[in-house]
């Protein structure tokens, strides 16, 4: 299990509100907090955090985050590693 802190910038509407979706290959277990981000004006930034647990027979996983206001949707790619025990 690997946690990331993210942080983005608005720089869409001045008041919006993201909603934080993942899709992940089997054995890829994501979780996101908080997973909604609200923005109050252009340029806030706000910090999330990414927590990525990988398992199975795949050495490597993959998925994809995607922030969506229904206006607009910015994607990240997830990639992550199964370490041999």
């Amino acid at each position: 299990m690997r946690s990331f802190a993210r942080t983005v910038t608005n720089v869409g509407s001045p008041v919006s509100t993201y909603q934080v979706n993942v899709t992940a290959s089997l054995g890829l277990t994501v979780k996101v907090e908080p997973s909604v981000l609200t923005f109050k004006s252009v340029g806030q930034k706000l910090t999330f955090t990414v927590t990525a647990t990988a398992a199975g027979n795949e050495r490597r996983l993959s998925g994809s985050l995607v922030c969506d206001d229904e206006v607009f949707q910015v994607r990240s790619p997830i990639v992550a590693y199964a370490s041999e025990l």
